[in-house]
């Protein structure tokens, strides 16, 4: 062997491969095969065929939630070694780790088989692997002294009599919202005390108290990307919206002065925020900016009342309105479009104490008030389709049972 003679490297496809003389080093620079060929003096030549693969797999999202339902494909990406994808994935392999939750095909299409929570695997043939963990479970949550205390419940709107538990224990829970993959619950809880806000995980575990103060805090909702929580608290003095980041970090208010501003909710695109207010003597529904700049009084109407605002997409909320004659007041839905327009979306022969919508606009989920058996009242959750079918009732578990504050996965 002569040590000293010149060995050229030649990549087949440079585009896929090259080699670096100074650093003695191939290097792969997209996924492909190719050929590296080394050739010496006297024309000796030796070639091998390069295969270039993916330093890791990376899913387009690792946590959701889904119902019963529900199908939804997950979609694998060939990923460089810090984790940014490079290309879809081909030739992956997928494995449930628990199939009597959920069941998922070679195409990574996942079909939910009972409420639970169960992990994705999806794996290359050379061994680099990602994982996406599941929660199937219903898509409206509601709470209910079925069983005492308030506790949180989820149920499906094809089977609302199916209630799975969420919550147990000794305080109360209200006030629940999902996370926007539908894997996360954040509620208020008086359980340790005065009303703080807590995380759990979709399927009831894992809970996590994430504000720690002497405040009351409640009505909380999710950003759009999931990082951060909006809320009321009384921690500077009055009722103002407050907002942190999901773990409980960086609690700032984003609003003051000594009138009460409550039940925040944050446009799906994430710019604006629709709240209540009552700075003008009444409940007022307003917008602002997501900094808490530029607040706007949306509806100086005639009517005593309008609050608890939610949005249904980004140019439209929809509030509760209360409607008075002579003596008699009622509580209906209400949509109100930005640029003014109003539409009324339930009847006062129902009085609606809260409600939530779908994404879709499509179904109503109200909770209506009316005298009960004893001489206090009965609150109900009903379910409202918008396109003019039959409002159907979530079963209580006897008259003693309280069912309040629905809330739809997003």
């Amino acid at each position: 062997m002569i040590t000293d003679a010149p060995v050229n490297w030649t990549s087949g496809d440079t585009s896929i491969l090259s080699y670096s003389v100074e650093d003695t080093a191939a290097s792969g620079k997209a996924i492909g095969a190719t050929t590296l060929t080394a050739t010496a003096a006297g024309g000796m030549e030796v070639a091998w065929n390069v295969k270039v693969v993916a330093a890791g797999l990376a899913l387009d999202r690792n946590r959701l939630g889904m119902s019963l339902d529900d199908q939804v494909i997950l979609a694998p990406f060939f990923a460089d070694s810090v984790g940014e994808p490079l290309s879809p994935a081909t030739d992956v392999t997928w494995t449930s780790t628990d199939e009597a939750v959920l069941q998922v095909s070679s195409t990574g299409t996942l079909t939910p088989i009972s409420r639970g929570r169960s992990q994705v695997i999806a794996s290359t043939p050379w061994g680099v692997a990602d994982t996406a963990l599941v929660f199937v479970q219903g898509e409206i949550l509601v709470t209910s002294t079925r069983n005492g205390p308030a506790d949180l419940f989820a149920l499906d709107p094809a089977d609302p009599g199916a209630l799975s538990q969420i919550s147990e224990g000794p305080g109360d829970e209200i006030g629940a919202a999902y996370s926007p993959d539908g894997s996360r619950i954040v509620y208020a809880s008086n359980r340790d005390g005065n009303f703080e806000l807590y995380v759990v995980d979709a399927d009831g575990q894992n809970h996590t108290r994430v504000t720690m103060t002497t405040a009351n805090e409640a009505e909380p909702g999710w950003t759009p990307d999931g990082e951060q929580i909006v809320y009321q608290s009384d921690g500077s003095g009055g009722l103002q919206i407050w907002i942190m980041n999901a773990d409980g970090s960086n609690q700032r208010a984003l609003t003051e002065g000594t009138a009460a501003n409550l039940e925040p909710a944050v446009s799906p695109d994430g710019s604006k925020i629709v709240f209540t207010s009552v700075r003008d003597d009444n409940y007022e529904v307003y917008v602002m900016n997501f900094d808490g700049s530029d607040q706007q009084n949306i509806t100086q109407t005639e009517f005593p009342h309008e609050r608890a605002p939610a949005w249904l997409g980004d140019d439209a909320v929809v509030y509760v309105r209360e409607e008075r004659e002579d003596r008699t007041s009622t509580w209906i839905v209400v949509r109100h479009a930005l640029d003014g327009e109003t539409q009324t979306l339930t009847q006062p022969t129902l009085v609606v104490t809260d409600f939530a919508i779908s994404s879709t606009g499509e179904l109503l989920a109200v909770t209506t008030q009316s005298p009960g058996p004893t001489g206090g009242v009965a609150r109900r959750i009903y379910l409202i389709p918008l396109n003019g079918d039959t409002p159907v009732e979530v079963p209580r578990a006897g008259d003693h049972d309280q069912m309040v504050r629905p809330a739809f996965r997003p």
